[in-house]
């Protein structure tokens, strides 16, 4: 079992590494069926939690539910 400030700095480099590469949502666009980006790190906490999608191709944006907390 690793230490709190092992998994603290572990997950700060996981979080810088993330911000700088795309995320594919693994959905594909209502309007036009090119594969969605998430749309930032940011997820609502509702319940369930949502994250915000938006499509490279033709921009359509929306609210993807979450299965699982997932960075």
């Amino acid at each position: 079992m690793r230490a709190l400030s092992e998994h603290n700095k572990a997950a700060h480099e996981a979080i810088s590494a993330a911000k700088d590469s795309p995320h594919w949502a693994g959905v594909a666009c209502d309007e036009c069926g090119t594969e969605m980006l998430k749309d930032g790190l940011a997820i609502n906490l509702s319940n369930p939690p949502t994250q915000w999608v938006k499509c490279p191709g033709c921009g359509f944006r929306g609210l993807m539910t979450m299965q699982q907390l997932e960075l």
